[in-house]
């Protein structure tokens, strides 16, 4: 018996004020929203207490470009399978291979369908090179969202699940969160602009990832190389070249990136001050701590506790 498929086209609402079951497979509150512009953002709460596998596809052969704020899933297209954590960005194709899906746990969801026409007209030359980009190979990459684009998609997420939302806000939501997803990209046909992430031996992708969970288990004390590479059963060298290539970030980058969203969460979201934060996540100088925060976020932690 084959997986279940899911054609992204039957599920776009005609009147754009309607709220359907985005996906089938569960019960779950979402939003759809057509803008004038032509894009069709959308947002859904998903908790999948069973494990879900299915095939997605779209007839209207648009561009899906969507960011899952927590949880995460497994895609493979074209026989790549690639892991998809929380708070990264997905961007890819549905016009050719239809992708294999596996999905468990909460996994709130929210972003764009657009046709890679709708884009060039849109976006202009960032369209374009983003379009072509995703035209391309598998048709598909993801990264870590920064916080500007992790904003834009919770603003985006409140302004189509809110009930005092109004199509303006939808609207300028919509094009905000575009926005932040062109960004990463970087500028139109840049040298080193985004392609598609370079093949890792699946048997390399399971010890990358489990490299990668070790790595995080405690933002406060991370483990260091040699005992990372010991534990997957990687040498040193290797294990720091295909993190990189996995991942888009060496080891200690993606280590410090991750520690200091979490820090955002723990002041803005979870209300602890500014040295609680920091020597719960392993500084003992919070001049660092807040250094660090400010090479990230743009900001000082005391600003963000502020509400600044």
């Amino acid at each position: 018996m084959g997986l279940p498929l899911v054609d992204l086209a039957g599920h776009v609402p005609d009147d754009p004020h309607a709220r359907p079951e985005l996906w089938p497979t569960v019960p779950q509150p979402s939003a759809v929203y057509q803008t004038r512009h032509g894009l069709t953002a959308f947002a859904s709460h998903s908790r999948y207490d069973q494990p879900v596998h299915c095939m997605i596809c779209d007839s209207d052969r648009r561009l899906l470009l969507s960011i899952w704020p927590k949880g995460g899933m497994d895609v493979a297209v074209d026989g790549h399978k690639l892991p998809l954590q929380e708070r990264h960005l997905l961007c890819g194709t549905l016009a050719a291979e239809p992708w294999h899906t596996h999905m468990q746990g909460e996994m709130p969801h929210v972003g764009l369908l657009v046709s890679p026409a709708l884009l060039r007209q849109i976006a202009g030359d960032d369209g374009d090179a983003m379009a072509c980009d995703l035209e391309r190979g598998i048709g598909l990459w993801i990264k870590p969202g920064d916080v500007r684009l992790l904003h834009a998609a919770q603003e985006l997420d409140h302004a189509l699940l809110g009930v005092a939302s109004s199509p303006l806000l939808r609207e300028a939501k919509s094009l905000e969160f575009l926005i932040q997803v062109l960004r990463t990209r970087g500028p139109a046909r840049s040298e080193g602009a985004l392609t598609p992430p370079s093949t890792v031996r699946r048997g390399d992708q399971e010890r990358l990832s489990h490299a990668r969970d070790l790595l995080l288990a405690d933002l406060a004390q991370p483990p260091s190389i040699a005992d990372l590479a010991r534990q997957c059963g990687m040498n040193t060298f290797k294990l720091k070249q295909a993190f990189k290539q996995h991942f888009g970030l060496p080891v200690h980058a993606l280590y410090q990136q991750e520690r200091m969203r979490a820090a955002w969460d723990l002041i803005a979201t979870d209300g602890l001050s500014v040295s609680q934060a920091g020597v719960k996540l392993g500084y003992t100088n919070m001049s660092h701590f807040s250094s660090a925060f400010k090479r990230m976020h743009d900001v000082l932690p005391n600003q963000v506790k502020r509400g600044g």
